[in-house]
C-alpha cells in the first residue's frame, strides 16, 4: 500500500475539502456599473483573502447596450443573446472546476428564464445554489399573480436558498413557498473605503447655496423628474441640484426645460457617468442626498450616504424603510411616496429647516451602517450561508 506523500497527507486532504469552491454569477467590472456591481465588488473583495474560500466568477454585465437604453426590442433581442452566453459560460466553469455552491445575483425581469436554466444546471451537476434577488417589488408581483410570478415560484422550488432584500418581498415569497428556504440578507458596504473618499469632497454649488445630489442613472424611474420639479418650485430656498450619473442628451434637455429658474441661474448640474470614487466624492460634498425612486431593491447608494453622514430623502419603497428604521425610535432619514412632488417639496423644506434633526439622523445612520452593513460583517454571514448550503449537498 502506497504511503501518502506530503501533498496528499490526510490533514492536507481534509484542509482541501474544507475550502469552499464558490461560483459567483453576477455583474462586475466597469461595464454598466450599478448596485449589483458594487455588491459583487465589495463581497468578492472581502472574501478573496480568506483561505477557506475559492471564488470563480461569470460576468453577467450588460455590455451590448447602455443601461439608459431601454428600447424594448433592443433589450429583449440583445438580452436573449446575452442569456445564452451567460448559460454557456456558467456551464463551462461547472465542467472545468469542482464547484460547491453557485451564488446567482439577479434583478430577474426578462432574465428569470435564464435564472431557472442556471439553477437547473447547478442541480444537475450536484452543486448547491443561492439566488439573490436585487429588487423589491415582489408584493406587487404576488398580487398580480401573473406568469412572471409563477416563474419566480418555479425558481424558488429549484434553488436551495432564495435571498431577498426587504421585509415585504420576504413575506410575499415565503408565504407562497412555505416549505422552501427563503431569507432576508442585507447588502454590504465598504465603510473604510468610503472614509477615504470622504477626505476629498467634490462640491459644485457655492457654499451659500444648498446642494441636493442624486447619484445613479438619470432615468425616469429614479424619480429625477419629480426631484427636478420640486427643486424648481423651491428655488427661492437657494437650492442647487446636482445629478451624478449617465444621462442621455435628450433627457438632459427635458429636465433642464422643466427647471427654467435653476437652469437660467446655473443651479442644475449633470456630471455624467462617474467611477465610484468620484461619485462618492460628489456625494460627500453635497448638503442633502435625495433619490425619490419609483422602485429599488436594497440600493447601495443609500448605505453609502448613511456611511458618509449625508442627510437622506428617499422613497418609501422596497428596503428603504427597513434601512432607515422608519417608524422606529431611531429613524435615519426622511421618506416620501414615489411620484409625489408636493410630498417631496415638504420633505426638502423639513430638511432645510431642521438642521438639528438632520444631525441626529446622520449620526444614527452612520452607527447602523458600521454595526450591520459593513462589508466584513455581511461577508461573514454570506460565507456561513454558502458553507451551510455546501454541507446540505454533502449529507
Amino acid at each position: 500500500m502506497t504511503q501518502p506523500t506530503a501533498s496528499t497527507s490526510p490533514s492536507t486532504l481534509e484542509a482541501t475539502q474544507d475550502v469552499l469552491s464558490l461560483l459567483m454569477v453576477s455583474p462586475f467590472g466597469p461595464v454598466g456599473r450599478g448596485g449589483l456591481h458594487t455588491w459583487t465588488e465589495t463581497t468578492v473583495g472581502c472574501i478573496s483573502t480568506r483561505p477557506d474560500v475559492k471564488v470563480s466568477q461569470v460576468n453577467t454585465s450588460v455590455g451590448w447596450r447602455g443601461q439608459n437604453d431601454l428600447r424594448p426590442l433592443r433589450r429583449y433581442v440583445g438580452g436573449a443573446a446575452q442569456a445564452l452566453r451567460d448559460i454557456a459560460r456558467t456551464a463551462q466553469v461547472m465542467k472545468q472546476e469542482q464547484i460547491d455552491v453557485m451564488h446567482l445575483n439577479t434583478s430577474a425581469g426578462p432574465n428569470i428564464l435564464r435564472d431557472i436554466i442556471l439553477l437547473k444546471l447547478a442541480r444537475k451537476n450536484g452543486i448547491g445554489s443561492v439566488i439573490h434577488y436585487h429588487f423589491g417589488y415582489m408584493p406587487e408581483l404576488k398580487k398580480a399573480n401573473g406568469r412572471y410570478w409563477q416563474m419566480l415560484l418555479k425558481a424558488g422550488r429549484i434553488v436551495d436558498v432564495s435571498l431577498l432584500m426587504d421585509s415585504g418581498s420576504l413575506k410575499a415569497l415565503s408565504e407562497s413557498l412555505p416549505d422552501r428556504d427563503v431569507r432576508n440578507y442585507p447588502n454590504p458596504i465598504g465603510v473604510a473605503d468610503l472614509d477615504e473618499y470622504a477626505k476629498e469632497p467634490l462640491r459644485s454649488a457655492p457654499h451659500d447655496l444648498i446642494e441636493i445630489t442624486c447619484v445613479g442613472h438619470v432615468i425616469p424611474r429614479k424619480g429625477v423628474e419629480e426631484l427636478t420639479l420640486a427643486c424648481e418650485h423651491l428655488a427661492d430656498l437657494g437650492l442647487y441640484l446636482k445629478l451624478v450619473g449617465p444621462v442621455l442628451d435628450d433627457y438632459r434637455a427635458k429636465l433642464e426645460s422643466m427647471a427654467p429658474t435653476l437652469t437660467k441661474a446655473g443651479r442644475i448640474t449633470f456630471t455624467g457617468g462617474a467611477d465610484r470614487r468620484t461619485a462618492m466624492r460628489h456625494l460627500v460634498g453635497s448638503d442633502i442626498f435625495c433619490m425619490p425612486s419609483y422602485s429599488e431593491g436594497f440600493p447601495s447608494v443609500i448605505l453609502e450616504a448613511m456611511a458618509l453622514r449625508r442627510p437622506i430623502i428617499t422613497s418609501a419603497v422596497a428596503a428603504m424603510p427597513d434601512m432607515l428604521d422608519m417608524g422606529r425610535p431611531n429613524e435615519c432619514g426622511i421618506l416620501v411616496q414615489p411620484k409625489d412632488v408636493p410630498g417631496l417639496e415638504e420633505a426638502i423644506r423639513l430638511a432645510v429647516s431642521k438642521p438639528e434633526l438632520l444631525t441626529t439622523m446622520v449620526d444614527r445612520a452612520r452607527h447602523k451602517v458600521v454595526e450591520q452593513y459593513d462589508a466584513p460583517v455581511v461577508s461573514r454571514l454570506m460565507v456561513d450561508l454558502w458553507k451551510e448550503v455546501k454541507k446540505r449537498h454533502r449529507s
